[in-house]
């Protein structure tokens, strides 16, 4: 037990480190959860937080390494690392290679390589990679002791040590460490009892998988083992809505509203859902509601966009097409403005939205033809 600590402060210690959590403040809350595991080893909100704490500050370092070092092999090793934990195997495959050419000494990448050719039934190619790994040289711990901390699974002394060292290569370890221990945190949640916890590190593993039906399944779960809290609600909620049940959905987002009327994102979630459910006339008093309590809420412009659409009142949706513009990655929406330019006898302007339509199209269709390329596993 830590010295000073009672079971009673069990509680304190949990809510401190999420208040510390939200706010940003990873390293301090870290220290609470790393207390609250010791106090009670089978806390699953300890071992969750710790997880959750580990892998903000293993970010906030991509991040570092991202604006002192981008396009390096470290960068690229990470974020392939990141590829292949979600079994994107050609994206990873892709980076790893990338990083090779950059730095071909760089220990480990050809294991990885291997790693993928085996998960993509491709034996022989791994044995050659492996090889190749087998063959570089082993680091010299007195210059490269990073690497050989992480080697060795000092991955908290890897991680004191990095601390204030912004260098490319500190970044990188130090990312790598806080990853693990992050590993760690959440394999010793998986082995513990039941729990919300324990649902909600798979719901957020399937979401980020767009596995949104078996998601969903988690937090109906969760919600099972906490029947009143809101955030699960919402959670499930959103998979619901994702997963295309958007009955079920509207029914969850329908009773959180009730309870906040003035929640700008309970709003924006009922009347989008209300749109999927093509209640557009239901939809759209919610939709202009959310953007009175949030006017930058661009998601909300976007759906109420849609629905001022649907209902035929294309002039009115205008504003809010070029209010969302922002977030069209595919050209969609300036498509639709185009044609509510058209339908608001407006062709002048219809022309010009329509010719950035084109231009985002050729952009995205070469970005496709990129990805394709990128997308082969290719031999040794």
């Amino acid at each position: 037990m830590v010295l000073g600590l009672q079971p009673d402060h069990r509680g304190a210690l949990e809510m401190l480190g999420g208040a510390l959590l939200s706010l940003d403040r990873a390293a301090e809350a870290t220290n609470q959860y790393q207390k609250l595991a010791e106090l009670a080893p089978e806390s699953s909100a300890a071992w969750y937080g710790l997880g959750r704490s580990y892998e903000s500050l293993a970010v906030r370092a991509f991040d570092k390494l991202q604006k002192t070092a981008p396009e390096s092999a470290y960068w690229l090793a990470l974020v392939a690392d990141a590829r292949l934990r979600d079994r994107q195997f050609s994206s990873a495959f892709f980076l790893y290679r990338h990083a090779l050419e950059k730095a071909p000494e760089m220990r480990g990448l050809h294991a990885a390589v291997a790693e993928i050719y085996r998960k993509t039934e491709h034996p022989d190619w791994a044995r050659t990679e492996e090889e190749k790994e087998l063959g570089l040289p082993q680091p010299d711990c007195r210059t490269q002791s990073f690497e050989c901390q992480f080697r060795e699974g000092q991955f908290n002394t890897l991680v004191n040590a990095t601390k204030g060292v912004n260098t490319p290569e500190s970044l990188y370890w130090g990312a790598r460490a806080l990853n693990e221990l992050a590993l760690q945190a959440f394999t010793r949640l998986g082995q513990l009892s039941p729990s919300l916890e324990q649902h909600e590190l798979k719901a957020n593993i399937d979401s980020g998988q767009k596995k949104y039906h078996e998601a969903a399944a988690e937090w109906s779960e969760a919600l099972n083992l906490s029947p009143t809290d809101k955030q699960v609600q919402k959670q499930l909620a959103i998979s619901l809505k994702f997963s295309q049940d958007y009955t079920g959905a509207l029914e969850i987002l329908q009773s959180l509203l009730q309870g906040q009327p003035a929640s700008a994102e309970l709003n924006y979630l009922v009347g989008e859902t209300l749109v999927d459910l093509q209640r557009v006339e239901e939809a759209i008093p919610l939709l202009k509601r959310a953007l009175t309590h949030n006017p930058k809420l661009l998601a909300a412009h976007k759906a109420l966009a849609r629905a001022l659409l649907a209902a035929g009142r294309a002039a009115e949706a205008i504003p809010h097409l070029q209010a969302a513009l922002a977030t069209d990655e595919d050209g969609s929406l300036h498509y639709q403005l185009a044609s509510a330019y058209q339908a608001s006898g407006q062709p002048g302007l219809s022309r010009q939205a329509l010719l950035r339509y084109q231009k985002i199209q050729r952009s995205a269709a070469a970005a496709r033809e990129a990805a394709i390329r990128e997308a082969e596993i290719t031999p040794p």
